[in-house]
């Protein structure tokens, strides 16, 4: 698990350093939810469920339904051992039925 977490630390400091410097790399919103969702399933197997939970929140406020960012907190909090995780769970199967039939 331990190269997991370092990935995961490397990607927010990568992420940090071009906030900070002001220097921007062109990208469409996709590839932006792609790198996110990478990012995400690195805190997961590295065991930063927490930090997870917090980012995938935090994207959910921008891409409502987005199917596997519901997979994913519920996987989340089925880990944290949270309540809400059948709910979420049937979000995001509702979700998934209306994108994919």
């Amino acid at each position: 698990m331990l190269p997991y977490i370092r990935k995961a630390r490397s990607c927010e400091r990568w992420r940090e350093s071009q906030c900070i410097s002001g220097r921007a790399i062109g990208a469409s919103d996709e590839q932006l939810d792609v790198f996110n969702e990478i990012w995400i399933i690195l805190l997961i197997n590295g065991g930063e469920t927490t930090r997870a939970t917090e980012a995938i929140e935090k994207q959910l406020k921008k891409r409502e339904g987005a199917p596997f960012l519901w997979r994913l907190l519920e996987k989340c909090y089925h880990t944290l051992g949270r309540p809400e995780a059948a709910s979420v769970g049937e979000k995001a199967s509702a979700l998934a039925v209306a994108y994919f039939t």
